[in-house]
C-alpha cells in the first residue's frame, strides 16, 4: 500500500508523535452520515442506511465508513464487521491472529449499534441507549477508556452515556454540550498543552452545536443557525478564521452562515453549493487551484448536493440525482474517476447511481446504495475495498463481503 503523503496528516500527528514515537497513523477517515439534534443537521445517523431490510427481508448495509486502510458497515440488525488492514486490532481482531483481511470480521460484543465513526486505525460505535465503544489502536488516549492500551475487543469510552452522534474522537450529547478525549493536543480550556487525554473534557465552546466534525487535532462545530466553530492546530489554515494561529478554543469560520451539514473542514450550504478550506496540495478544496486557504472557498462545479465528504486527501459530494463527484488527491484511484490524477476540481464517480451515503477514507472511498448495498474504489492492498482480493480500482467495485 502507497504511503499517504498528505501534509495535513503529517503536521497532527507530527504533534501526537511527539509523546508516542513509535506510532505513525497514515490518514484520518471521515463519514458523511452524521446525526443532527436539529433539522438544520444532516441526515440522522439512525436513518441513513434507509430501509433496515432489503426486499427479500435479509440484512441489508446500513452505514459503511472507510478508515485508514480498513472498512468497517454497520448492517441493519445492529452489528458491525470490519475489514482490512488490522495492525492495532481495527478490525475486531487481534492483529495477532491476522494483520489484515479482506473478508469481515464481526466486532464482538456490539449490539444495537446506531453509528460508526472513524479514527486513522481505530473504529467507534454509538448504541441506541447512548453509549459509545471504541477498538483499535489507542495511541494518546483515543479509546476513550481511560488507558492507551490497544484493544481489538470493543471498549467502554468513559463518561459517555448520552451521546446523539459521535466522531473518532468526540461525542456530541443530548444536552448540547460536547466531549472529547484522546489525541487532541490543542484543547480547549487546557491552555494549549495537553497533548494526551484518555478521558473526556468538554469543549465550552461548543455548546449547542448539532453536528461536530474533525480528525482529533482540530474539530469543529456546526450550530443550528448555519455558522460553524473549529479549534486546535492552524498551520493550515484548517481552522477557517483567516489566520494561521493554532487555537484552544473555538473560533468562528470565516464566510459561513447557511451550513446544514459539515465534513471535516467543508461545509455544505442550504442551496446545495460547497465550501471548504484548510490544506490544498492535491486540490481537496476545489476551488481549481493548489492553494492552501485560511478562509472558505467555493467548490467548483457542484449544485444541488446533498450530502459531503472530506477525508485524507479526497472530499466528495452527493448530489440531488444520487450520482457523486470528487475531488483531490488521487493516487491511489479514490477519485473513482477511473485515472491517478489529482483533481483540482470535481469530476464524476464513474458507474455511480442511487448513493444515499459517502465515506473518504485515507486512500480509499466508499458509498452506501439505496438499496443496502455498497461500492467502494481506490487502494485495495489490504482487502480494504471488500470485493475479496486485494486488487486496487480506479474506479467503484462492489462490496461482496457483505452483507
Amino acid at each position: 500500500m502507497a504511503i499517504h503523503p498528505s501534509r495535513r496528516i503529517f503536521h497532527a500527528w507530527i504533534a501526537v508523535c511527539i509523546f508516542a514515537p513509535l506510532v505513525l497513523a497514515t490518514a484520518i477517515g471521515c463519514n458523511s452520515s452524521v446525526t443532527s439534534n436539529s433539522g438544520t443537521g444532516g441526515m440522522s445517523g439512525d436513518n441513513a442506511g434507509g430501509s433496515n431490510a432489503g426486499a427479500d427481508g435479509g440484512i441489508v448495509i446500513k452505514e459503511i465508513v472507510a478508515g485508514s486502510s480498513h472498512t468497517c458497515a454497520l448492517l441493519s440488525n445492529g452489528t458491525v464487521k470490519c475489514w482490512g488492514y488490522n495492525s492495532n486490532g481495527q478490525i475486531g481482531e487481534s492483529s495477532a491472529i491476522a494483520l489484515w483481511s479482506p473478508t469481515p470480521v464481526l466486532v464482538q460484543e456490539l449490539s444495537n449499534v446506531q453509528e460508526v465513526a472513524m479514527g486513522s486505525w481505530w473504529a467507534c460505535a454509538r448504541g441506541t441507549d447512548g453509549t459509545a465503544k471504541c477498538w483499535g489502536q489507542n495511541i494518546a488516549g483515543a479509546l476513550g477508556d481511560g488507558t492507551t492500551s490497544d484493544s481489538w475487543k470493543p471498549v467502554v469510552v468513559q463518561g459517555v452515556s448520552t451521546a446523539l452522534q459521535i466522531s473518532s474522537t468526540c461525542a456530541l450529547l443530548r444536552d448540547g454540550t460536547v466531549t472529547c478525549w484522546g489525541p487532541h493536543v490543542l484543547q480547549a480550556g487546557d491552555g494549549g498543552t495537553t497533548a494526551s487525554n484518555s478521558t473526556q473534557q468538554v469543549v465550552e465552546g461548543l455548546a449547542g452545536a448539532v453536528q461536530i466534525a474533525g480528525v482529533g487535532t482540530d474539530i469543529c462545530g456546526l450550530f443550528g443557525n448555519g455558522t460553524v466553530k473549529c479549534y486546535g492546530y492552524n498551520m493550515d489554515g484548517q481552522l477557517g478564521d483567516g489566520t494561521t494561529t493554532n487555537s484552544p478554543a473555538p473560533v468562528f469560520v470565516q464566510g459561513i452562515s447557511d451550513a446544514t451539514e459539515l465534513a471535516d473542514e467543508c461545509a455544505l450550504s442550504r442551496n446545495g453549493t460547497a465550501k471548504c478550506w484548510g490544506l490544498n496540495t492535491y486540490g481537496e478544496l476545489g476551488d481549481g487551484t493548489a492553494n492552501d486557504s485560511s478562509t472558505p472557498v467555493l467548490v467548483q462545479g457542484v449544485s444541488g448536493a446533498v450530502k459531503i465528504d472530506r477525508g485524507g486527501g479526497a472530499s466528495c459530494a452527493i448530489l440531488s440525482d444520487a450520482t457523486v463527484m470528487c475531488w483531490g488527491g488521487n493516487w491511489s484511484g479514490q477519485l473513482g474517476d477511473g485515472t491517478k490524477t489529482n483533481r483540482s476540481t470535481p469530476v464524476v464517480v464513474q458507474g455511480l447511481s442511487g448513493v444515499t451515503q459517502i465515506s473518504c477514507g485515507g486512500e480509499h472511498t466508499c458509498a452506501r446504495l439505496a438499496d443496502g448495498t455498497a461500492r467502494c474504489w481506490g487502494d485495495n492492498g489490504y482487502g480494504q475495498l471488500g470485493d475479496g482480493t486485494r486488487t486496487s480500482s480506479s474506479t467503484p467495485v462492489a462490496v461482496t463481503v457483505l452483507p
